[in-house]
């Protein structure tokens, strides 16, 4: 046949940067809507001042974690066993915006 096929070792990886841009999508996208939904509705309800600095927080957090920390990680771990741990990672604290979502609104 004229099609490539995809070799089964490949398929995890395939899946797991599906989701890692399923996340992204949904981090650039529909983060900042969640945000500013009112309570009532499931939001959290902040001003556009608060996104604004919850945004440029997680920035300042990415950036020390690209320059900082991540360079002593790959060092250490194999780039095969990297990303699926990351992955695993960001699946463990994914639930944390939930639970932010349950606190109780400071006032």
């Amino acid at each position: 046949s004229r099609c490539a096929r995809v070799p089964p070792a490949s398929w995890l990886p395939i899946l797991l940067y599906c989701s890692l841009s399923i996340a992204t999508i949904f981090y650039d996208d529909c983060y900042p809507l969640w945000l500013l939904t009112p309570r009532n509705k499931g939001g959290l309800g902040m001003s556009a001042d608060q996104i604004g600095i919850n945004l440029s927080a997680t920035a300042c957090v990415t950036l020390v974690y690209q320059f900082l920390l991540f360079p002593k990680v790959s060092e250490k771990c194999p780039p095969h066993a990297l990303f699926p741990g990351s992955m695993c990672i960001a699946a463990a604290l994914m639930p944390a915006a939930v639970l932010v979502a349950r606190l109780p609104a400071a006032s």
